[in-house]
């Protein structure tokens, strides 16, 4: 969402009560933003996206091994301009299986997402279960196999 060079603005979105699986890349991708354009019907004050009640899963064999991309990505807001001062609000999902990449990396959003709760991160790879600083470790249930 958002375009590859972050042209096309995702503002204010709301991503709720999906069952995401069995995908080739990320399975959700919000690409980083650029400076919001002086449209019509445009929002000018401070977003909010939210993103809650999901599962994330990417537990079967990779579809394109040589190109591993974790679970969730979130790209940064604009830098500048309108919409830097915009959020993600993230809860209540769960994020499971990822054999090759973390389950959760946000680009320079760390200061862009509203704390949350009830994260739940599981991988039978220690390694894999990891994610950005973005997300506050005491604000995530991790739980990882061996």
């Amino acid at each position: 969402m958002g375009n590859s060079d972050g042209s096309a603005p995702f503002i204010a979105g709301l991503i709720e009560y999906n069952l995401i699986t069995q995908t080739l890349g990320y399975n959700l991708q919000i690409k980083h933003q650029r400076p919001r354009p002086n449209l019509a019907g445009m929002p000018v004050g401070d977003q909010v996206t939210t993103i809650r009640h999901n599962v994330f899963s990417k537990a079967d064999p990779p579809r394109n091994p040589s190109s591993p991309r974790p679970n969730v990505l979130l790209g940064h807001w604009p830098l500048t301009g309108r919409g830097e001062n915009d959020r993600y609000l993230v809860y209540s999902n769960f994020f499971y299986q990822n054999p090759q990449e973390s389950l959760f990396q946000g680009g320079r959003t760390g200061h862009n997402i509203i704390p949350g709760h009830d994260r739940k991160l599981l991988a039978q790879h220690a390694a894999y279960a990891a994610c950005c600083s973005a997300l506050q470790q005491e604000e995530i249930t991790y739980l990882v196999s061996f």
